[in-house]
């Protein structure tokens, strides 16, 4: 039971973290050479969009998981790294992984 959480986190947050934030922010940051910090915002919550869309299609899984983990898992990648926003998707993804393991003892 932890490995499964291991290869959704790394695997999601080098799409999600690594390539989408990262592309996102090359993108935008010479129409804000003044403020890079709006660029960062700007990637960082169309990142995590995309990540609620990819976990639920309807609304509330996309404000759910977009919002409540995607833009966190950003905000981690941004002002720490890569490995963080693996750590942390590990920890939130072995809850459940670790619950469903314990009731099927």
């Amino acid at each position: 039971p932890f490995v499964t959480p291991w290869f959704s986190g790394i695997v999601e947050e080098a799409w999600w973290r690594l390539l989408l934030l990262g592309l996102c922010f090359f993108l935008l940051r010479p129409a804000f050479r003044s403020r890079p910090w709006v660029a960062a915002a700007a990637a960082i919550l169309f990142s995590g969009v995309a990540f609620g869309v990819n976990h639920g299609r309807d609304l509330e899984g996309i404000l759910t998981t977009g919002l409540l983990f995607g833009v966190p898992f950003g905000v981690v990648f941004a002002r720490r790294d890569w490995e963080h926003a693996v750590g942390a998707h590990y920890i939130v993804n072995m809850i459940p992984t670790l619950t469903v393991y314990l009731e099927n003892l």
